[in-house]
This record gives C-alpha cells, sequence and structure tokens, in this order.
C-alpha cells in the first residue's frame, strides 16, 4: 500500500480539448524510471499526432467528436409529432407496393434494389391521427431517449462503402473534407401547412381570412431531418449543413467567437423557393442551438417566421419549446467500422404514396404526399 505521500501522481493535460491522463509511481526516484515514464509520455503524444495528421482517428476520438457537436434541438412549443425510434417505428406500417398490396406481412423489411418501389404504410391506416397517443405523435423527448442515428463518412478511406448516395449534391461543397458527420432526426408524420383554396386554384388569405375552402396540404408519414458537419484533420469543424425542405444552407465555422456564419444556401430543385436564412448558428457549451419548425420540423438557427416558398406562400415558424438534447441518445455508425441497421439499406418511400392532389400535385399539394426516402438514397451535402 501506498503511504499518503506515496501515492501515484496523474498528469493530466488535454490535447486538442481531448483529456489525456497518465498515472506514475512517485516512489520511484531512479532516473532511469523517470526517463522511461517521459520516453512512453512522449510516444503516446506522438502517436495522438500522427493519428490526426495522417487522418486516421480511432473509434474513441470520433465517437467523443459525435457527442460534443450533437446538437441542441428546441421543439416547436405546440408541436404535436415528435420524434421516435425507427426501429418503434417499423413495428406500425407493412411494406407495400403503390396500389396497396402488402409486399411482407411478417414485418420483414425488404432491402436492395427490390425495395425502391415500395411505401410504408401504417398497419391501421391513417385514422390512427385521430388518437393522439398512436405511434405517428411519435416520443417526447423530455419523458422518453429517442436516438439520433449518427453517420461518419471517413474520407481518410476513399475506398469505404458508404451510408449515403455516392453522388454528391451539384451544389456541395468543394473543399474536401476529412470527415464528415451527420445527425439523422425521425419523426413519424410530418404535418402540413393550411392552404386556402378557391376551386382547385390556391389563393391568397385576406386580412388572415381564407374566402374560398381551407386544406391542409403536404401531410406525410415518416419524415428525416439532418444536419452534417465537415471536419479538417485537426478535429475543428469546417462547415455545417442544415436541411431544409427542398433547400439548404452552409454555414463556416469561426473558432474565435465559436459561431457558425451563413456562407451560401442550396436550392436543390425548382424556382419557386425564396429564403433567408439566419445569419448565424449559435452554440451552448459548443453545441449547435437549433430549431425545429412546427409540423413540418425543418431545422432552422433562429426562432421566428420563415418563408421558403414562393406560390403557394408557406412558411415554417418555431420558437423555444421542448428542449431535446440529442447527445443523450447517439447510434452511432461509422463507414468501414460499424455495420449499419438492415433498415438503412431499404431504399423506398417511408410513408403512403400521395392522395387527394390539387392542380399542382408535381410540386407537392397535395393532402397527402410522397413519404420520403431514406438516408441511403440521400446525397452526400460534401465532398471527401
Amino acid at each position: 500500500m501506498w503511504t499518503s505521500d506515496e501515492r501515484p501522481r496523474w498528469v493530466s493535460f488535454t490535447f486538442n480539448s481531448y483529456p489525456i491522463r497518465m498515472i506514475y509511481d512517485n516512489r520511484e526516484t531512479d532516473p532511469v524510471h523517470l526517463l522511461g515514464f517521459k520516453i512512453i509520455l512522449h510516444v503516446g503524444l506522438l502517436l495522438i499526432i500522427l493519428q490526426i495528421t495522417s487522418g486516421h482517428y480511432n473509434s474513441d476520438i470520433i465517437n467523443s467528436l459525435a457527442e460534443k457537436w450533437a446538437p441542441l434541438v428546441w421543439l416547436a412549443p405546440e408541436e404535436k409529432y415528435f420524434p421516435l425510434a425507427v426501429e418503434e417505428f417499423l413495428q406500425h406500417v407493412h411494406p407495400t407496393e403503390k396500389n396497396g398490396r402488402i409486399i411482407s406481412p411478417d414485418n420483414l423489411l425488404p432491402v436492395g434494389r427490390s425495395s425502391k418501389l415500395l411505401y410504408l404504410i401504417p398497419k391501421k391506416g391513417l385514422n390512427i391521427l385521430k388518437d393522439n397517443t398512436s405511434f405517428l405523435n411519435g416520443r417526447n423527448p423530455l419523458h422518453t431517449s429517442v436516438p439520433v442515428y449518427v453517420t461518419i463518412s471517413d474520407c481518410s478511406h476513399p475506398g469505404t462503402p458508404t451510408f449515403l448516395n455516392a453522388r454528391n449534391r451539384p451544389h456541395a461543397s468543394t473543399k474536401r473534407s476529412s470527415f464528415v458527420i451527420t445527425y439523422w432526426m425521425f419523426y413519424p408524420y410530418n404535418e402540413g401547412k393550411k392552404l386556402c383554396f378557391l376551386g382547385k386554384l390556391p389563393a391568397p388569405f385576406i386580412f388572415d381570412k381564407c374566402l374560398g375552402k381551407q386544406k391542409i396540404v403536404g401531410n406525410h408519414v415518416g419524415d428525416f431531418e439532418h444536419i452534417a458537419f465537415s471536419f479538417d484533420k485537426d478535429l475543428t469543424p469546417r462547415e455545417l449543413f442544415l436541411s431544409l425542405h427542398d433547400v439548404g444552407v452552409y454555414y463556416t465555422y469561426d473558432a474565435s467567437s465559436k459561431i457558425f456564419k451563413n456562407s451560401r444556401y442550396l436550392q436543390r430543385k425548382g424556382i419557386l423557393q425564396t429564403t433567408e436564412f439566419p445569419p448565424f448558428v449559435r452554440t451552448f457549451e459548443g453545441r449547435p442551438i437549433l430549431f425545429a419548425a412546427k409540423g413540418s420540423h425543418g431545422l432552422w438557427s433562429a426562432p421566428g417566421k420563415y418563408y421558403y416558398l414562393k406560390l403557394p406562400k408557406l412558411a415554417d415558424i418555431n420558437d423555444y419549446g421542448t428542449p431535446w438534447k440529442t447527445w443523450k441518445h447517439l447510434q452511432i455508425y461509422r463507414e468501414g467500422y460499424n455495420k449499419p441497421p438492415v433498415w438503412m439499406r431499404y431504399l423506398g418511400r417511408w410513408g403512403n404514396p400521395k392522395t387527394n392532389c390539387f392542380l399542382f400535385s408535381k410540386i407537392g399539394l397535395c393532402e397527402i404526399s410522397d413519404g420520403p426516402y431514406g438516408i441511403s438514397q440521400r446525397e452526400s451535402d460534401f465532398q471527401c
């Protein structure tokens, strides 16, 4: 046993914000032993430096980084449709063809090319929306631990199979990343927007009143939202990408102020989008602060009302409601290291086929829109 004066000492320090602790026995006064300790200490530091400069990172460092930058997401004050674990969602849906024919009554999820034209339809139909305790209402993260799915693309291994579509977005960042971390949040239901119609044509509200008939369009089962970070070799973020409807925005990290600054936006399709993004993504204790829009769950970097479509005029509204500490439950999948879950290989739609469409069905004016595609069908936001 050690006496009080002989207890071993810890050598503690941080390297690039990561804590490192080493122990040595201070009973040893032999210069040879002290020299040996110093050699071990320097070799350890050298290995860490070589790992970072070479672009090869062990799982502990990568997992710590994923936890460190996981965002704080504020759900809207009147949100009715909360996030849910994908695994729970799959217990309540059937894989079907577009005509409704059930493909797998035994809850076996088809994967690969054979699943491309399929849909996931609630077993009890959409009438369960009348029950505010159904699985489509999700789980309040204040009361239930809801997972966030993290995919990590390791750019130091260019031949590694990717979770995402191999194509980059047409306007993806052209700067090469060392690696990319993407946080995926799943909601079982997306609530559409209220519109005014005169016949089959959308019409404006006059002093907040509809002179025709009001309808809610753009509802759909299944909703994946995500943010992505690109990192440099020194483990600091270079850019943050926020995906919103058919648009998105890149924010560049300013290490001195610890905020992300709006640098450019992405328009994926269409000509009727009009969006003014907030200028900054602020952080709290080093984490990005984001706001999920009511019903649609689009992620914005500041509370408020944001118009994202000219015709018809559609807006997202968000504010401080329910805080979702996403880092509390992360499921991390690193390419080449972790086997992805089976559901990531499903290539079909995560919801019902579109129904009850109006004049502009091609731009999504349907009471029920097609369910979205899953993670594996999304294009990369950054280039390796």
